[in-house]
């Protein structure tokens, strides 16, 4: 899902391990905010056609949920994250993430193609090890990047307008705050914070694994200004 405002005329879209659901439900408490769409979309054949979270301005409009002439009265923004920092949260979780699902079978991830698989894999290796068969490959027993355009933001950010960086994103959102009219103090509460990683992600990284993301999210690393 995304969060909208008509009175604010806002889009809010939530890019996964950003701190989004923080952001979401500041939105929604302070600034009138909904969800949009209220639940998952789903395909004729029973996929999920539109996330009840993580969904992209093109999910939106593709499946109507949205038009353009809508969009275009809109602000539309979202957060961005360093890939390094996000792969360490998101592998670190993965065995969280399973129990949860083993608990609900309403769960995102049993709608995920492939998601209860991902994530027993990454929940099996060690970082290191999970960061460089997937994103690499073995050449005369050296392990190098499949290619150089991975994306773990662009597609949330494109047709935005703003973007926050979760490295800076009390000051960032009150900046679009700003933007929006809203002239009052809106904290971000704390939520969904995980205790159990370590702070610097970069302690997670061999120098392997650190090349091979390197190499594999180059294009993005570059666009956004991010480095190891």
């Amino acid at each position: 899902m995304a969060v909208i405002s008509w009175r604010y005329s806002y889009l809010f879209i939530q890019a996964p391990n950003t701190a989004c659901t923080a952001t979401a439900a500041a939105l929604t408490v302070n600034c009138d905010g909904e969800k949009c769409p209220p639940r998952s979309i789903l395909n004729p054949d029973g996929s999920v056609g539109v996330t009840e979270k993580h969904c992209t301005i093109s999910d939106l409009t593709g499946h109507d949920v949205l038009s353009q002439a809508q969009l275009a009265d809109l602000f539309k923004f979202t957060t961005v994250r360093n890939p390094f920092d996000i792969l360490v949260s998101r592998w670190n979780r993965a065995g969280a993430v399973l129990q949860e699902a083993e608990r609900n079978r309403e769960h995102w991830l049993h709608r995920q193609p492939g998601g209860i698989e991902g994530r027993k894999k990454m929940a099996s290796l060690s970082f290191p090890d999970w960061v460089v068969k997937t994103y690499g490959k073995s050449r005369r027993g050296l392990w190098r990047s499949r290619r150089t355009d991975h994306d773990m933001n662009g597609r949330f950010i494109a047709g935005t307008d703003a973007i926050m960086r979760f490295e800076n994103l009390e000051a960032d959102f009150k900046d679009v705050l700003k933007n929006l009219g809203v002239h009052r103090d809106v904290n971000l509460p704390k939520l969904n914070v995980d205790q159990t990683r370590r702070r610097d992600y970069r302690t997670y990284y061999t120098p392997e694994a650190r090349k091979v993301l390197e190499t594999a999210f180059r294009d993005e690393l570059k666009t956004l200004g991010y480095e190891f």
